[in-house]
């Protein structure tokens, strides 16, 4: 009998963990959502810490099953291209390196790609100076400068 009771409190609480998860996502504070469930809103503050764990193991769980899913997607794939790869076949050595490229992708074997975007950044601003320097009078131009100079030091800052 205890263990009837022990699931129906914990079949509850879980339903009080998502109400209140539900209702702090709609912008209710945690009083208003103790007063409406009828609980203290320290123990909605712990419902709501469960809740989010729950949800964070349940999205774990759906990203390894989809992960898990693409790669025998692919080991399906290139099982069926062994014939061709034995062959010589270019086609099917291409797919296959595809495959590959994709599971590395997937499994986030690849390193990152890192762009020179600052580099670019800097280049520009050197020509739109540059620019600046012949057609401002040199006073403005000096001004200019400066305010460059000082929207610099609070970026690097």
């Amino acid at each position: 009998m205890k263990t009837g009771k022990r699931a129906i409190k914990q079949a509850q609480s879980l339903r009080r963990c998502s109400e209140a998860l539900r209702l702090r996502l709609k912008g209710q504070s945690l009083r208003a959502i103790s007063a409406q469930l009828g609980v203290s809103h320290q123990q909605i503050a712990q419902d709501i810490e469960k809740a989010i764990v729950a949800n964070r193991s349940e999205s774990l769980d759906s990203i390894v099953s989809a992960i898990t899913l693409e790669l025998s997607r692919l080991d399906f794939c290139l099982e069926r291209l062994g014939p061709a790869i034995d062959r010589g076949c270019h086609k099917g050595i291409n797919t296959a390196i595809k495959i590959s490229e994709r599971r590395c992708k997937l499994l986030g074997l690849d390193a990152p790609i890192q762009l020179q975007v600052e580099a670019l950044v800097n280049q520009e601003l050197e020509q739109f100076v540059s620019a600046l320097s012949q057609r401002l009078p040199h006073e403005i131009f000096i001004e200019v400068l400066q305010v460059i100079s000082a929207l610099q030091a609070t970026k690097t800052s």
